[in-house]
């Protein structure tokens, strides 16, 4: 329930999950779009390099730069996605194209347009959830699956009462 603190400007309403998670996946599928456009550029880019540096002879497939042409492709994909967030979530939109689409748009507290700093932070921030909320849910899993075996062979894990 929100505080006076808290509490949003008239004519605004927090929005629902499932319209965060239509907005989620339509901005993920057109991030994963991109992504293959920016793959693709990557290689292009790689084999021009290389042919311009062996003089036209190209590099056979085992030494070609992969390590590098992947390290660019996350760089380039982070910088990306995080431009697309930021700048469209300041833009006069309000929203990146999946919020749009699903009718959500993204206010500070007092119903204005975010700076870009705050965008930021907000990028980043979910982010840092993702990175930490996945090693936990696969170890869950791993948990889960341990615990399964030991029950499947007639053991079972606890620990004392306290």
């Amino acid at each position: 329930m929100p505080t006076a603190r808290t509490a949003l400007p008239p004519g605004l309403v927090l929005a629902r999950f499932w319209r965060r998670v239509v907005a989620a996946v339509i901005d993920t599928a057109l991030l994963a779009v991109e992504l293959v456009l920016l793959i693709i550029l990557v290689v292009i880019v790689a084999v021009i390099l290389t042919l311009i540096a062996t003089g036209g002879r190209g590099v056979p497939a085992d030494q070609a730069p992969w390590v590098q042409m992947a390290v660019a492709v996350v760089l380039l994909q982070v910088i990306f996605s995080w431009l697309y967030s930021a700048i469209l979530q300041i833009s006069a939109w309000q929203a990146t194209i999946g919020m749009r689409l699903a009718g959500l748009r993204v206010t500070d507290l007092q119903g204005r347009r975010l700076s870009f700093a705050r965008a930021t932070a907000r990028y980043v921030a979910k982010r840092l959830v993702i990175l930490t909320l996945v090693p936990r849910l696969l170890r869950a899993r791993r948990h889960r699956q341990a615990a399964g075996s030991a029950r499947r062979a007639g053991g079972h894990t606890g620990r004392e009462a306290p």
